[in-house]
């Protein structure tokens, strides 16, 4: 199973693929005490993008097993480019299973 986080304002979208879990959606927990931190994109030549989430806590129900999310995210320049626009104004994630 494969995890799209959209990042989007309004006629602005970008999908990113962050991480790849072994099992079904079913199989984890999602937990979090508050939002995102902070995302921020950092490079020109080789542009990523930098999650920071301290409170994020992705169980595995069926193993037991912890998870983390990535802290940096390689992007396009495309992708960098939409993102630095994107992420100047209020902006809300969304994220979409996909097999």
């Amino acid at each position: 199973m494969q995890r799209q986080d959209s990042i989007t304002k309004i006629n602005q979208l970008v999908q990113i693929h962050i991480k790849t879990f072994p099992l079904n959606p079913e199989s984890y927990e999602f937990r979090s005490a508050q939002y995102v931190d902070n995302l921020y994109v950092s490079g020109s030549i080789l542009p990523k993008l930098h999650i920071i989430w301290p409170s994020l806590k992705i169980l595995s129900t069926m193993t037991n097993e912890n998870y983390q999310l990535p802290s940096s995210i390689p992007l396009t320049w495309t992708e960098a480019k939409t993102l630095r626009g994107i992420l100047m104004k209020p902006f809300w994630c969304l994220c979409d299973e996909v097999s």
